[in-house]
């Protein structure tokens, strides 16, 4: 995989090696300009000589100019590292975010939550509450680029995912018996499965008739309206 980052790198190394070769060859310049230039040549016998020795001079100059440029590199080396480790964070949190809302638009859509775990239909359930709570906070903090709370949110909204399939598959149906629960289950089955029309129509009737006893025939219906596969049996029913 090539590294995006790759091209930045090599403009730092290249603009350093300018101003490292600059320095030298000003400072080399300099030295040379200066060996050539005789104090006696040029100062009459009786105006004052400058003897200073300008090398040491050139070369310390030389020096701070390649330390300089030295800072330069290490500290633009290591923004591009940290904006390297913050874009793959990023990445990371957005793909598991994203993978979590398949996971929930895949449970809404499945015909067989509305009898394995009907509560995560429901946004007025406690832990589908939490969940939506989590979710809308995670994606606060991807819009305005908050990267250490994004971290922590996630970790929230993974939880909560959990915490809302696990209740809702607890819990199934509310407010009825284990054997009212595997009625329902039966008569999904029946509602799915290649029946006539008349048979599969009666079954969702009874279905509904559990749901009401649950408290969430109204939710269930809506909700299997948006499912294909209950859309035939569903949707007279919800006009009647």
């Amino acid at each position: 995989m090539r590294d995006p980052y790759g091209g930045q790198a090599d403009v730092i190394w290249g603009l350093a090696a300018i101003v490292t070769s600059a320095g030298a060859i000003a400072a080399f310049n300099y030295m040379a300009e200066d060996s050539k230039t005789s104090p006696k040549s040029t100062a009459s016998k009786n105006a004052p000589v400058d003897n200073t020795n300008w090398e040491p001079i050139a070369w310390g100059a030389l020096v701070i100019v390649i330390i300089a440029a030295s800072g330069v590199i290490a500290w633009l080396i290591w923004k591009i590292k940290k904006s390297r480790e913050e874009q793959e964070q990023w990445e990371r949190i957005k793909e598991q975010i994203k993978v979590i809302k398949a996971e929930y638009a895949a449970a809404e859509s499945d015909p067989t939550t509305i009898v394995s775990r009907p509560l995560l239909l429901d946004v007025e359930y406690q832990y589908t509450k939490a969940f939506h709570e989590q979710l809308a906070g995670a994606d606060r903090c991807v819009v305005y680029g908050e990267l250490d709370k994004a971290e922590y949110q996630l970790t929230k909204l993974t939880t909560a995912w959990q915490e809302l399939l696990n209740k809702s598959a607890a819990e199934g149906i509310p407010r009825v018996s284990a054997k009212t629960k595997a009625r329902a289950q039966r008569l999904l089955d029946m509602v799915l499965s290649n029946s006539t029309d008349g048979e599969r129509a009666a079954a969702w009737k009874s279905l509904v008739e559990i749901f009401d006893d649950a408290g969430i025939s109204k939710i269930i219906r809506k909700k299997a309206v948006a499912m294909r596969e209950l859309q035939a049996v569903a949707m007279p029913q919800l006009e009647a």
